[in-house]
């Protein structure tokens, strides 16, 4: 009786911190611990914290300062720290009054109106800035690297932008490349964001160049996540059952949206935010959250709705599968039959995404891509192909299971050993 009446106690935290213990904010764990200790409920207050007071003109910051107040994903923004280099004195010319959100004022926003290319360009020293900021990372651990802009066309001549980042060894040779070729810009903005992962061990630069013409440029971004976690608000998650029920289906809609698509194509464009139309969200084990962010949602390529997953992970001959968690904890009971789809759209032909259908006392494997026959191996019953998008569709007979207790999903590279591959899943 007294451990029910402790539950109803609803101890408060205001995520601004204002008269609240531990100060709020990124050390609202502190407040969480004592309350722990003392057996009651938690609530928090403004949770929204993150946008208003951090990051509230830019989206992609905010979700990097999200996933730092709510896993303890921690992360550096190196955009800033090196100074620009231009071809010309009228190459490139700063623009602030121009730029996409006229509110923020801390955007660096540039545009070049020479019919003829304007090049910029700058290289980063990551020692230098993780030594100059006391920041302990091992750069062999490949950590996650992320770029984000926005531009468009300005309102006279024929536009074009194109850029180009080199991921460099301390002798300069090149691990990594990469280059969005010449991209022809319209009077629209449009966002430009890439993740860069799987690029070698020993990266100690990053090359950014860039060229345009009639374009304007707005709040670039490079973000880099360290793979230190800090204490946060998962560490206190109490993980509960996942309500799901037949027929189901998930885009991951979180209720916040940048555009409403349909087979990959956008057919509606603007932001758009209702939490009560919420998806059923992906299960999220924070015992091991150090993984989570390479698992989160992408509001810019999404096959249906306003949302999708994006899975980052490093494949490798000695690494060739990586496994997540979509559903824990769950029963979905059939008896003659299921029909499972899902749409994918993947940055190399060689890598594939699979599931793993788990019931009480044995699992199957759906693949899209699999030669060798094994009793425990699905393939697909039909394959569309929409643009970049392939939708998948499987038929998971009765007889092999009938009470799904979990599903996880496999990114995994085709090789000629694929008995090996198979013990990989296993």
């Amino acid at each position: 009786r007294q451990m029910c009446i402790r539950d109803s106690v609803y101890t408060g935290i205001d995520i601004f911190g204002r008269n609240t213990f531990g100060g709020g904010g990124f050390q609202t764990y502190k407040a969480l611990e004592v309350i722990q200790k003392a057996k009651t409920s938690v609530a928090l207050f403004a949770p929204s914290w993150t946008y208003e007071n951090i990051a509230p003109y830019n989206h992609f910051i905010w979700e990097k300062f999200e996933e730092k107040f709510w896993l303890g994903t921690d992360f550096i923004e190196i955009m800033k720290t090196t100074p620009w280099s231009f071809s010309s004195e009228v190459a490139w010319v700063s623009v602030p009054c121009e730029n996409r959100i006229p509110e923020n004022k801390n955007s660096e926003t540039f545009k070049t109106i020479t019919p003829s290319p304007g090049y910029r360009s700058k290289s980063i020293d990551l020692s230098t800035i993780f030594a100059t900021e006391k920041i302990d990372i091992d750069l062999n651990e490949q950590p996650l690297i992320e770029v984000n802009l926005w531009f468009r066309a300005v309102d006279i001549g024929d536009a074009h932008y194109s850029l180009k980042i080199s991921l460099k060894k301390e002798d300069n040779n090149c691990l990594f490349q990469y280059t969005t070729g010449d991209i022809k810009a319209t009077k629209e903005w449009k966002e430009l964001n890439v993740t860069l992962s799987n690029y070698g061990k020993g990266i100690k630069y990053i090359d950014w160049e860039e060229s345009g013409n009639y374009v304007i440029v707005d709040d670039p971004q490079l973000v880099i996540t360290l793979t230190k976690q800090s204490q946060c608000i998962a560490d206190f998650i109490v993980q509960r059952e996942c309500p799901i029920t037949l027929p189901f289906t998930s885009t991951f809609h979180t209720g916040i949206q940048h555009g409403h698509y349909r087979k990959g194509q956008v057919v509606k464009h603007g932001d758009f935010s209702n939490l009560s139309l919420q998806d059923v969200q992906r299960y999220c084990d924070f015992t091991i959250r150090h993984n989570l962010h390479r698992v989160k949602e992408n509001y810019y390529t999404v096959y249906e709705g306003g949302s999708s997953l994006q899975i980052t992970a490093t494949i490798t001959k000695k690494k060739p599968v990586y496994r997540f968690t979509l559903f824990s904890n769950i029963s979905v009971e059939f008896k003659s039959g299921l029909y499972l789809e899902y749409a994918v759209k993947t940055g190399s032909k060689n890598i594939h995404l699979g599931f793993v259908i788990t019931a009480l006392n044995s699992s199957v494997f759906l693949l899209e891509s699999w030669d060798v026959k094994d009793k425990d191996i699905v393939v697909p019953d039909n394959t569309v192909v929409h643009g970049d998008w392939t939708k998948y569709t499987f038929f998971l007979d009765g007889k092999l299971l009938n009470n799904i207790v979990a599903i996880s999903g496999l990114l995994y590279q085709v090789d000629d050993n694929q008995k090996e591959l198979l013990h990989c899943f296993r």
